[in-house]
């Protein structure tokens, strides 16, 4: 049987390894969440009100084949009545 404080020194070594593996851990994590913020500094930012504009003449330029409007009903479909200038989005 071995000494007692060869077990103690075995655990110590073990809960040690186990705490470097943890650091490891927690550093590929901070690692790995650190370069995709230095991604998210790349794109480039665009104010909501440009965003809204531009959302709103793609909607009006594009014509949508699948609305009942196209096939040939418009005066039945609620949503062809243009109450205001853009669209309303939800």
């Amino acid at each position: 049987m071995a000494p007692t404080y060869f077990k103690m020194r075995s655990s110590r070594k073990s809960s040690h390894s186990a705490q470097l593996r943890m650091a490891e851990q927690r550093f590929l994590k901070l690692t790995e969440r650190n370069r995709r913020l230095r991604e998210q500094l790349l794109f480039t930012a665009v104010p909501i009100s440009e965003a809204g504009a531009a959302l709103c003449s793609f909607v009006q330029a594009t014509k949508d084949p699948l609305l009942p409007s196209v096939w040939g009903a418009p005066a039945t479909d609620p949503f062809v009545t243009k109450d205001h200038g853009c669209c309303s989005t939800m």
